[in-house]
């Protein structure tokens, strides 16, 4: 009887576990220069398609709505930090109504006139509850952001032609 253990040739990519690469793809969103507001924005952000995003979120059992949600408020609260901005001015809501109906979901961003910290936000916020992604995200978004070499960038499509033969 022969017994198959695994495929060796996977990539490394693959064998990361599903919530650690959607909190990845979160964080590059929220690092990104716009904000997140639907599914195809988070997957151009991330460098990856939606469908792969929303196989993800359901092995997460989290629902990419919330994800998305999670990511336009964490792109608030990053940006307001790094920037002389207000988070909510950083959402982009159209009616007031929406605006803190999403606000109640993703706790109080401005403690004391200055926006919350990252940890503090990802400790209050009700989108999701995987504590593996949210603390992925707490620990990515503390790291620096690396840049990876030419041909990784191209392959998973980050960077236009352009910017790559400028490099």
């Amino acid at each position: 009887m022969v017994r198959v253990v695994g495929r060796t040739t996977q990539s490394t990519a693959a064998s990361e576990p599903r919530p650690h690469r959607l909190a990845v793809a979160i964080v590059r969103a929220a690092r990104g220069p716009n904000v997140v507001r639907i599914l195809a924005d988070l997957s151009e952000a991330a460098g990856a398609a939606g469908s792969t995003l929303r196989m993800w979120c359901r092995f997460a059992k989290v629902y990419p709505h919330d994800v998305v949600a999670f990511a336009r408020a964490l792109f608030a609260v990053y940006n307001a930090l790094h920037r002389d901005a207000e988070p909510h001015d950083l959402l982009d809501f159209a009616e007031q109504r929406s605006l803190d109906r999403f606000l109640g979901r993703s706790g109080q961003l401005v403690e004391d006139g200055r926006p919350v910290s990252v940890p503090t936000f990802c400790a209050r916020q009700l989108f999701i509850g995987h504590r593996q992604i949210v603390g992925d995200v707490i620990r990515l978004m503390a790291e620096e952001p690396t840049t990876k070499n030419k041909r990784t960038r191209f392959r998973r499509g980050l960077c236009s032609l352009s910017q790559t033969l400028t490099v």
